[in-house]
């Protein structure tokens, strides 16, 4: 997943990532930083993040009401 942030952690560093989305309320995913973008433009500005131990159920939850969003 890509997250844009002027000022993103460093590769390696753990960070704590919480989805309120659509009936979704504060499911919260541990992912690591992969990667670090500091593109010429800001709007490129941002890190890859891999998610860690994700249970599927949230999983499937969060595609769900991604999948909502993206049609509306």
């Amino acid at each position: 997943m890509f997250i844009e942030t002027e000022k993103p952690p460093a590769v390696g560093s753990t960070i704590k990532l919480i989805f309120s989305i659509g009936n979704l309320k504060k499911i919260e995913i541990n992912a690591e930083v992969m990667w670090i973008n500091k593109g010429a433009s800001s709007k490129d500005h941002g890190m890859g993040l891999k998610f860690l131990n994700m249970p599927a159920k949230d999983k499937d939850a969060i595609l769900k009401e991604i999948n909502i969003v993206a049609v509306l």
